[in-house]
């Protein structure tokens, strides 16, 4: 904040005589007495009660919430934003209600010593918007509030009338063009704050390039001009789109030529001046063509003569005015051939006098107050070129560019902080700063539009764009919602809203919104196929903006289920007895969220999950299934899983069947199914084990076993199996190609019925994404003495409820890191962990840090990689005895 708005200390000195108005524009106004409390703590209140205005009759109170409060030896300092600023009048020709975008205040105590006087002063300065009623007129606003608060003591719960206080607001619509230097473009918005923000141009010497816009003007038909100081021309365009773009000048000193541009202004006979700072001269010419160009002044201190002039401006008799930067002095003439010629070079306010130092801006209101704004850090205003009936304010830092619009409100750039605002007179009341949402914009020119009084209808949304995230095809999403205010004061008069396919708007927008209202509009998504769903919404209107759109986007998705395997098969399994459970594996393949709905069993059968409600993209988890015939013979059924996989629902089915028996069954397999983990394609997973167990109550003899293609298995068992004992088949998984396989191990039993165990398994390429997690990322092991060694544990997690296969765990890198521990298992099972340790062991002393890598591959080929640190010291020396 510059030093001016440091809570009124500097103003106070420098304002001869505050004008106090209400426009439909803008104004300004004083106020003192009422009640003033501050809290001490973050969520208490800075608070004003029904301070009065001087005019007309009303009173100002507000309320800001303490977001931070500092309390230190030498000074007190309190932070603010949100809560309410109100102010009414009893006549209601003046109303205010709004919010502090941001509030400062800080306490000093002066006086003590031999006077014994002691002072304590709070001073607060505080930004707010909101809708203002004035002469009638109602629109959104933006301003400020300045105020001191002087007491004999320190206030907690106590509490002290103001002191002084000041506000000043401005429209919410004052649309403003800003020379962008740093990005060889233009910037226009329909405020200060950058709504409705469009930017235009490029560096470059062609149509719509620029080199340094140091001028800006507009002429009666709204076209728009730019002196380019880089490229020694003066421009003109219709619009952003610089339709009508046409130049004139290059670098000279003749007719047609300029050197550094600066200021320009088009007077009321359509005749284009320009400020030639290199040349110290001022130009005028008739058209675009240059005609009738015509220049006055040389370079020198005297008559006729300037030093880098930067800015010309007209008086309400034809005037001009020449920011005489060089020299120090505003000049003003009658004529382009210098008749009348006077100077001002210094400013009298009060006790105090002004140097006109380094003026680099001259503006004139439309009650012909004139003001000046300078390098030095001062903004002048003053009645005529005598310096009459002065006001000023100083803002820490240089100011480089200043303009007017038809009300008065006066918008300044330069080397303050932020480096743009505006103010409603030269006190600097309604102070409000903005870079207009720009984070890089450096101002080299200014031009405050001209536009109707009262404001007309000018709709802002508060996005530019909205997005959905990602949802399931049909699915439709929570409502996002947008808010649509009408900075202006005329009706808003809305006449269309729509969006386009995949999204779909409700408003509670009336069909004419007030002047400052505001209302919502709200937006959801349902995707109508799967991928980057992009489309807009589109709010028509009759208004200075009568089509504003918002560009909407999402992503939609489609949950694809996979169970596996389709159908279990149970062994002969005893009557009134229950089986071993069978696997069957839930798996989201698909691209967005499944909701599973149910899991019903039908027949003999039963089944317990581990499965969430929702099951996520990638997600997986298991069902155990259970036979418990009632009765001997063949049973059957089915397992359903009810879901949204698509938008009327969908069933996945797994159809169960089994046989019950009398009496205990003559061979048991167990497990009598097995499913693998994903495995890469061309490679080959850890074995799993079936066991067979033989009660039949004889000796069996078996033939070689078979197995479906993309398994192998092998077997303990021979050709026979005595009774009462057991034997093994190992079986791995090897796919050779991506995708589920399923099949079955099959055991011939000579003279008997063949055994069968189910078999399942999804092949994967190469590229799959991790499931598998390592902590910490990376392992630092720091200064380790030569010869002593230190092992740091890392932790694998599988967060998923599937169990995950482990293809190799290796360390490599430098020599002096080695795997010391590994717990985990060929199949670590879901939501499980193990731990791998690695040693950090260095042999010698070296220039460089130690570096490695702790490598994770799963089975699926997913890689996870930990780095590796450690820096090797010298020995530590030992005592001898």
């Amino acid at each position: 904040m510059r030093a001016s708005r440091s809570f009124l200390s500097i103003l106070a000195v420098l304002t001869l005589a505050m004008p106090v108005r209400a426009l439909a524009m803008n104004g300004a106004n004083t106020y003192t007495g009422g009640t003033f409390a501050t809290g001490t703590s973050a969520g208490e209140f800075i608070t004003v009660n029904s301070a009065t205005l001087a005019e007309p009759k009303a009173v100002l109170s507000f309320s800001c919430p303490i977001m931070t409060y500092v309390a230190s030896a030498y000074a007190l300092d309190w932070t603010c934003a949100g809560g309410t600023v109100t102010i009414t009048s009893s006549d209601h020709s003046l109303a205010f209600t709004g919010r502090f975008l941001s509030g400062a205040m800080v306490y000093s105590s002066s006086g003590g010593g031999r006077g014994g006087h002691v002072v304590d002063t709070y001073r607060f300065n505080g930004s707010f918007s909101g809708t203002m009623t004035s002469g009638g007129v109602t629109q959104f606003a933006y301003g400020s509030v300045a105020q001191t608060v002087d007491t004999s003591g320190l206030l907690g719960t106590a509490s002290a009338p103001v002191s002084a206080g000041s506000f000043g607001w401005n429209s919410g619509y004052s649309p403003l063009m800003v020379g962008d230097k740093g990005n060889s473009r233009v910037l226009l918005a329909d405020n200060i704050t950058g709504a409705n923000l469009t930017a235009a141009g490029e560096a470059g010497t062609g149509v719509g390039q620029f080199g340094t816009v140091a001028g800006l003007a507009q002429d009666a038909s709204l076209r728009f001009y730019a002196s380019d100081s880089g490229l020694d021309r003066v421009v003109r365009f219709n619009d952003q789109a610089f339709d009508g773009w046409t130049s004139v000048g290059s670098a000279g000193t003749g007719t047609l030529h300029f050197k550094r541009p600066s200021g320009i202004v088009v007077d009321g006979s359509g005749r284009i001046w320009v400020a030639d700072t290199g040349n110290h001269r001022i130009v005028r010419f008739d058209d675009m063509t240059g005609a009738n160009w015509t220049s006055f002044g040389t370079l020198g201190s005297g008559v006729d003569q300037f030093n880098a002039p930067t800015s010309i401006a007209f008086d309400l008799k034809g005037r001009i005015y020449v920011a005489d930067a060089g020299n120090n002095r505003l000049v003003r003439i009658d004529n382009i051939s210098g008749t009348g010629w006077t100077t001002l070079t210094k400013v009298s306010i009060g006790t105090s006098t002004y140097d006109l130092s380094g003026p680099s801006s001259v503006a004139i209101n439309g009650s012909g107050q004139v003001y000046v704004a300078l390098a030095s850090g001062y903004l002048l205003r003053v009645n005529d070129i005598g310096g009459a009936n002065g006001s000023a304010s100083y803002w820490g830092g240089a100011l480089t560019a200043m303009s007017l619009d038809k009300a008065g409100t006066i918008y300044l750039a330069g080397t303050f902080v932020p480096g743009l605002a505006q103010v409603v007179d030269a006190a600097a009341d309604g102070y409000f700063a903005s870079l207009m949402g720009v984070k890089s914009l450096e101002v080299s020119a200014l031009l405050a539009l001209s536009t109707p009084q009262p404001p007309p209808a000018a709709p802002v949304l508060s996005v530019s764009s909205l997005y959905f995230g990602s949802r399931n095809v049909g699915e439709p999403s929570a409502a996002k919602s947008l808010t649509v205010l009408n900075l202006g004061a005329a009706p808003l008069t809305f006449t269309s809203l729509h969006t386009t396919a995949d999204y779909a708007a409700t408003t509670d927008c009336p069909l004419v919104l007030a002047g400052g209202a505001s209302c919502s509009t709200s937006v959801v998504f349902k995707p109508t196929t799967a991928g980057t769903r992009t489309g807009t919404l589109t709010l028509g209107s009759k208004s200075v903006h009568p089509v504003e759109t918002v560009g909407l986007s999402g992503l939609g998705t489609a949950p694809k289920p996979v169970l596996l395997p389709t159908a279990l098969t149970f062994d002969p399994q005893r009557v009134s007895t229950t089986s071993s459970t069978q696997v069957v594996t839930l798996t989201n393949t698909g691209s967005g969220p499944l909701t599973l709905k149910s899991f019903v069993v039908t027949g003999a059968f039963s089944q317990t999950s581990n499965c969430p409600e929702v099951l996520l993209a990638g997600a997986g988890c298991t069902i155990q299934v259970a036979f418990k015939p009632s009765g001997a013979g063949a049973a059957s059924g089915g397992l359903t899983v009810s879901d949204d996989a698509v938008a009327g629902g969908a069933k996945q089915v797994v159809t169960l069947s089994g046989t019950g028996t009398a009496a205990a069954p003559a061979f048991l397999l167990s497990p009598e199914s097995l499913q693998f983990p994903d495995q890469k394609v061309g490679t080959t997973s850890v074995g799993q084990t079936i066991t067979l167990t033989n009660n039949s109550g004889a000796t069996v003899t078996l033939a070689a076993p078979t197995y479906t293609s993309g398994f192998k298995a092998t077997s303990t068992c021979g050709s026979s199996l005595a009774n009462a004992a057991s034997c093994n088949y190992s079986v791995v998984f090897a796919p050779s190609v991506a995708g589920v396989s399923t099949g079955s191990l099959t055991i011939p039993v000579t003279g008997g019925v063949a055994l069968h165990a189910g078999l399942s398994g999804t092949a994967v390429a190469a590229g799959k994404n991790a499931v598998l997690s390592v902590a910490p990322a990376s392992v630092a092991f720091g200064e380790v003495p030569v010869g002593d060694s230190v092992a740091i544990d890392t932790v694998v997690t599988n967060p998923s409820a599937l169990p995950v296969g482990l293809g190799s765990i290796t360390v490599s890198g430098d020599s002096t890191f080695s795997l010391s521990t590994n717990t985990c298992p060929a199949v670590l099972a879901g939501n499980a962990r193990c731990t791998v340790g690695v040693t950090f062991l260095p042999l010698a002393t070296s220039s460089y840090q130690n570096s490695g890598l702790l490598t994770v591959v799963e089975a699926s080929g997913a890689v996870t990689q930990v780095t590796l640190s450690g820096d090797a010291a010298p020995a530590v020396a030992t005592a001898k005895p």
